[in-house]
Formats: structure tokens, sequence, C-alpha cells
């Protein structure tokens, strides 16, 4: 009955919103079967004069609502993050729990690029739809999206949502749309408010929070939004290629208006999470990258050890059970348990199998057959994919071996000057940290020759690549060194690091004994947000 009641002030408000917006006192009207509605028809206007066209201006969505505003909506102080995606703008609402939250993310756009906004704020509750039809729906959808009106786009959208796991209001009118999407479970809830007026967007997510008090205090403030929106504005490159910029004020003098005292590049929009293990919980933590939300912490057994990610499987092994989990990510349940006897430490998949090494040695499971495969039958420590073998770090013979993915066969050996841990692959190189050296060593992986040598003074725990840089920890610190140019560099960091994954854009970091997850924008360094899990993440992965 709450859910109803809800859903009702969530349409009634819907609708008096677009009808305030509506041009003139044209009459907004709710999709009927049994009735055909009809409007006066409106007075003429004046034409108006030919000038020339207005230059589009850059839209800073935090500069729509003030601090005031928003603080009165959500009931508490907030403070404004830097943008995490979507070209939005992000508050959020501590409360006396320090792990709970009440975010609130707005966002506007026009023409083409306000069909963008929709399919990418939408389609981030398509995950929570529990429909597995609604990828190909989306992807049907967005080939035909060049010949829809935006309103067309809206309307197709919420019929999509229609008997899924997300609840729908909707309300339109001629030009018009308004929509509130809820989704709600034991652990996560969000609430989209976004409604269209010609051509012009805007949308208000709550995550978090009373969300039955959600569509009243959003309506309000997308009234507010709708009036300050420029005539003529663009909130992402033209270019088309998905990455968002726009420049955001901290806090300064009101009275200045030039060069913002910070510009920040919004990161990279994906469909894919961020997984953490905490091998002293027994669990796995999802993290939406969109949000920086534990979205989901899924029981998998003793000591998860390591998680790979590949082809919308996630896969978990356990440091002392030799036991590899998979989880659907789409349900965060735990669909298959596979033991394999003896320890497992790392695994790595991708090519249509799993690799998993440990005190068993390296094994490979075949996902097409199910068959499982004794490959290397002494003690191997972790394993990554690339260039088409499979690359193995051997500690106690002080070695690499590359093996063939389909004979799985010992094709080479590179003996190392040092105990090899973590193997990563990236810009042609297969990248090993020996741990007894403090050492990260770049392997060419068609001459089985050490290229390349990066020294640390302190112990070296993660390794990660981003489309330019190679990432290795220090204790206190990170620190790059750029393939292309043999440049090098680094920066400091509060948080202890233990592993990093590079992924949306970001550089995501565990420290253990601190329970948390930092996320950090590695072209300034800057710590985008600190997301505290409670427990003690080790490993992490992320991907789709």
């Amino acid at each position: 009955m709450k859910q109803k009641n809800t859903l009702l002030i969530a349409f009634v408000l819907i609708l008096t919103l677009v009808t305030t917006l509506a041009c003139g006192a044209i009459p907004i009207l709710t999709r009927s079967q049994d009735e055909t509605p009809t409007t006066e028809p409106a007075e003429p206007e004046e034409p108006a004069a030919t000038e020339e066209p207005a230059e589009r201006v850059q839209l800073d969505p935090c500069s729509l609502l003030t601090d005031e505003e928003v603080s009165e909506a959500l009931g508490g102080p907030v403070q404004m993050q830097p943008p995490q995606g979507m070209g939005g703008c992000v508050y959020v609402l501590q409360s006396d729990d320090p792990t709970v939250s009440t975010q609130l993310v707005i966002s506007a756009a026009q023409g083409n690029e306000a069909k963008a906004f929709t399919m990418l704020s939408l389609g981030m509750l398509a995950g929570f739809s529990g429909d597995p039809d609604m990828a190909a729906e989306f992807e049907e959808l967005n080939n035909q999206i060049a010949d829809l009106t935006l309103v067309e786009v809206v309307n197709r959208m919420a019929d999509m949502f229609a008997g899924t796991g997300v609840s729908v209001t909707q309300a339109d009118g001629p030009g018009e749309s308004g929509l509130w999407l809820l989704y709600e479970d034991e652990f996560y809830s969000q609430g989209t408010l976004l409604v269209v007026r010609g051509e012009e967007y805007a949308s208000l997510t709550q995550i978090g929070g009373d969300m039955a008090a959600a569509p009243d205090h959003l309506t309000s403030l997308a009234g507010t939004l709708f009036d300050r929106l420029p005539q003529n504005f663009y909130v992402f490159d033209e270019d088309g290629d998905g990455d968002f910029s726009f420049e955001y004020r901290s806090e300064g003098d009101p009275g200045e208006t030039e060069d913002p005292t910070a510009t920040v590049q919004a990161l990279e929009v994906v469909n894919g999470l961020v997984w953490a293990a905490a091998p002293n919980a027994g669990q796995v933590h999802a993290i939406d990258p969109m949000t920086n939300q534990v979205i989901a912490t899924i029981d998998v057994g003793r000591f998860p050890s390591d998680i790979a990610v590949a082809d919308g499987n996630v896969w978990v092994v356990s440091g002392t059970e030799g036991t590899l989990w998979r989880i659907d990510p789409s349900t965060f349940e735990v669909v298959d348990t596979i033991n394999l006897g003896g320890n497992t430490l790392h695994v790595a998949a991708g090519q249509g199998a799993v690799w998993v090494t440990g005190g068993l040695g390296v094994r490979k499971i075949d996902l097409a057959t199910g068959s499982r495969y004794g490959v290397v039958y002494y003690r191997c420590y972790d394993v990554a994919i690339g260039e088409n073998a499979i690359w193995v770090s051997e500690s106690q013979g002080q070695q690499l071996l590359k093996i063939d993915p389909e004979t799985r066969g010992v094709v080479a050996t590179v003996k190392l000057e040092g105990k090899p841990s973590e193997v990563t692959y990236g810009h042609g190189t297969v990248w090993v940290i020996l741990s007894d050296k403090d050492e990260v060593v770049g392997i060419d992986p068609n001459t089985h020759q050490v290229v390349t040598t990066l020294s640390s003074n302190a112990f070296i725990h993660g390794l990660t690549v981003d489309p330019t840089r190679v990432w290795y920890t220090h204790p206190h610190a990170l620190n790059y060194y750029e393939p292309a140019t043999s440049g090098s560099g680094g920066f400091s960091i509060t948080n202890p690091p233990a592993r990093i994954v590079f992924y949306a854009g970001s550089l995501w970091v565990t420290s253990p004994n601190e329970g948390l997850v930092t996320r950090i924008n590695p072209e300034d360094s800057s710590v985008i947000s600190v997301i505290d899990l409670g427990t003690d993440p080790s490993t992490i992965a992320a991907g789709e």
C-alpha cells in the first residue's frame, strides 16, 4: 500500500510539474486508451525577428541550484562533490551514521545530447531491472534514436521499464513528458525524476534517503532548474566520443566569475561495476562507479583472495578452500561453486576459459564444455592474459611461465632475478612485480626478455595499467611509468594502498587496514571518493 501511495503522489506531482513547465496554458494529457484528448487552438503569435543563431554556451550544472535549495530539499546541509559522469552535479548529505548518506545528482541537456543523456541516466537503472532482455531493447532503441523525438525516446524507455523491478509512473502531454522511476531493495534505493520539455531534458536522481518524500522535493527542484536553463547550451563535447567535461566551481568569492578554482574532467561512463573482496569477512562488495556506492554485498565463503571479471561473469577464488565461485553481476547471486582442491590464490578469465593458480599449480576451466584441465602441477602465484598467451608467475623457481591457451603447454620460461608475484599485461608488455627486489620488470612477450626495470624503495603490493601508463604501489604513494615516453612520476596518498585497478577513468585502491576503497583521478591525483566498506578489502577488480 505504501508503494502504491508513493507512486500515486509521484504521478500527481510530475503531472503538476509538467503542467507548470508548459508554454502558455496548454493542458497536459495523460495517455488513455478510452479517450481522445482535445485542446483549444492556441492564439497565433507574431513571428520572431530573424536573428543570427545564438552561440552555444557550456553549461555548469552546479550553477542551476544553490546549496541552500538542495539542503532544504534533502533536509540537512549538503556538500557539493566533483562530478562523477553524465555531466551532472553531485550533492551529498551525510547522516549521523558515517556509512549512510543521501546523494542528489542533477543534469540537463538539449537536442541530441539530451537523447544521449536520457539513455545514460535510465540505463543506470536498467541494471537493477532484473530483465535479461533489457540490454537488447536498449540497443534496438539506440539504433532508432536519430529518427525519434526526445519525448518519443522517453516514452519508449518508460514502456521498456514497465513490468520490471523498477516502478515507473508517467505523465505526458504535447511535446512534454515526465517520469518518476523508483528502485528499492534491502541494500539500495534510487529514485529518478526525468522531465522533458520539447528538446530540453532535466534529470534529478536521489540515491538513499527518504524515497517517500523524494518526488515532492525533486519536483520542486526541477521547476527551479528549468527556470534557470540558458536558451542555448551544451554539456559535453560535440565529438560524440562519450567524454563529458564542464567547469566546476568550488568554494570561493561569489563575485569572481573568471577561471573557476577547479576544472574537473568528468569520468568515463561505464556499465560495469567495481568488485572488492574482503577476506576476513568472506564477502565481495559491488561498487557502482557512477555513484561510488556499494550496491551489493555477497557472501562467498572463507578468505576470498582474488577476483576476475569477464564476459558477464565475476569469478572469485578462495585462499584456503580451493573454491572458485561464479557471481552473476546482474542478480548478485553466487550461481556456481567449483571445488578445485588445494589452496587457490589468483584467477584470470578470458578467451572462453577461467585460469586459476595456487598450491594446485595452474588449472583451466573451459566455459563451453565445463571441462577442467591440469596445466602446471607445482605451486604458482599470479596469472594474467595477454598477447594470446597465459602468463603465470612461479616464485619458487623465480620464473614467468608462458602458456598456450589452446594446447595448455608451457611454450616459454622467462628466468627472473627475483621472486615474481603479481602479473599484468598492457602496452604490449608483460609486467611483473619482483617482491623481494622491490621492482617491477617489463617483459617483451615475443622475445621473452626483460626490457624495462622500475625500482622502488619500498615493498610493492599492487600493479595495474591505464591507456598510457603502468601504475604500481608504494606503502604511501602511487607511482607510474609511461612506456611511450619513458617518463615516470607519482604522488603520495593518505590511505596506504594494497591492490589497485584502473577502471572508469579512475584508479581504485584498496586499504585493508582502514577498510577503505579510494577512487583517485590519475590526471591530477585528486581523491574522487573514499568508500568505507567496514571490512578489510584486499583485492579489487572491475569490468562488465
